[in-house]
């Protein structure tokens, strides 16, 4: 088996030294928040407003469509900080105008070296967080001293169901193709108590948890939803090489934990990769490639010029590159280029098409 720390995405480690040029940034930005305390994830309402997480501090923040960061957070958590750990995903209900609520994944401390994710749902009453509710309160605990390979991202699929991206905490990598195991997995769950929706792929087989939508994930730091088709695409980290975007079907196995031979990223068991991230000037099986791609989001309005609607932006953690791919009718990836180089944690679009990014201390937007 491969050596599985030496690309682990340490949120805290320098990397910032790192970025390549990847070629020229094509776009210009402008910065909304400046200090953020680590702004890891992103998500707006139906009225403009950005909800973001705090990885470190616990907090959730709200920032007004007038681009105002409001001074009490919209509510806190007390999270284990440790590595990776800290408040990770957020998503709002889709129908928030009606189902005013926020949806979180954080770990929560048990002892010291110990954490366990937590989701957990809010009721948004005008800018505050109101009645926490556990939606899945009995995910493992993380094994010592591992405090990375968490994933953390949630969002809404078009089904109306809840996804959840769950890494394979280190350690034993296997658990990540066992199906007892929600380690290494994308999770699919009822919104209103975490409970499997009965077309869940493993419902009723024996020994499998019936919440598992796909298996055989490294660290799935951030996954989207192609509009257009439905479709469900993720990243995955690789351990020093072939970061992977994976097109994401039910009950498949993407892999890991695996070995890659040779000058190729193509593995001997689990779905391939339709994509596979590298550094400017290396093969993405060379290691030393890896790039950990964080925050994902699909284009879905005209609104810049030369970003065609249904791209995929993505964000690479170690290189600061803002990343645009393209996609051909049957699913694969037919081009990609560089739009910033400033992009490390996430990525949204707001409701009028503007997209916004985050890396470790600022929260900046495209502008077209």
């Amino acid at each position: 088996m491969r050596k599985a720390g030496a690309g682990c995405l340490l949120f805290l480690a320098a990397l910032m030294a790192a970025a390549c040029s990847g070629g020229a940034a094509r776009e210009r930005s402008e910065v909304v928040v400046a200090n953020a305390v680590f702004p890891s994830a992103l998500a707006f309402a139906p009225d403009g407003r950005l909800f973001y997480t705090e990885l470190k501090t616990g907090d959730i923040r709200i920032v007004t469509p007038q681009g105002q960061l409001l001074a009490q957070p919209f509510a806190h958590f007390d999270v284990a900080n440790q590595g990776e750990w800290g408040l990770l995903g957020i998503a709002l209900d889709p129908d928030f105008d009606r189902e005013p609520y926020v949806y979180v994944y954080y770990m929560e401390p048990l002892s010291p070296g110990v954490a366990r994710p937590v989701v957990a749902r809010l009721r948004a009453e005008g800018d505050r967080g109101l009645e926490p509710a556990v939606l899945l309160g009995d995910l493992p605990e993380t094994p010592p001293p591992s405090v990375m390979h968490v994933g953390g991202h949630l969002h809404f699929g078009s089904d109306g169901y809840l996804y959840v991206s769950i890494g394979d905490f280190g350690g034993d990598y296997q658990l990540a193709g066992d199906l007892s195991s929600v380690r290494g997995k994308l999770l699919r769950v009822d919104k209103r108590d975490g409970s499997p929706p009965p077309d869940n792929p493993f419902v009723g087989r024996s020994g499998a948890d019936p919440r598992i939508y796909a298996y055989g994930l490294r660290n799935s730091f951030d996954f989207a939803f192609q509009p257009a088709s439905g479709r469900a695409y993720a990243a995955d980290n690789g351990p020093d090489r072939c970061d992977e975007l994976n097109l994401v079907l039910p009950g498949y196995d993407y892999g890991w934990p695996q070995a890659y031979s040779g000058q190729t990223c193509i593995t001997a068991n689990g779905v391939q990769a339709v994509y596979n991230f590298r550094r400017e000037g290396m093969q993405p099986w060379q290691a030393g490639s890896t790039v950990a791609p964080t925050g994902l989001e699909f284009v879905t309005q005209a609104r810049y010029a030369d970003i065609p609607e249904g791209s995929l932006l993505a964000c690479e953690f170690n290189t600061g590159l803002l990343r645009q791919l393209t996609f051909a009718a049957d699913g694969s990836v037919q081009g990609d280029r560089v739009l910033r180089q400033d992009c490390r944690i996430d990525i949204a679009e707001a409701p009028d098409g503007t997209i916004y990014y985050s890396n470790t201390s600022e929260i900046k937007r495209l502008l077209p």
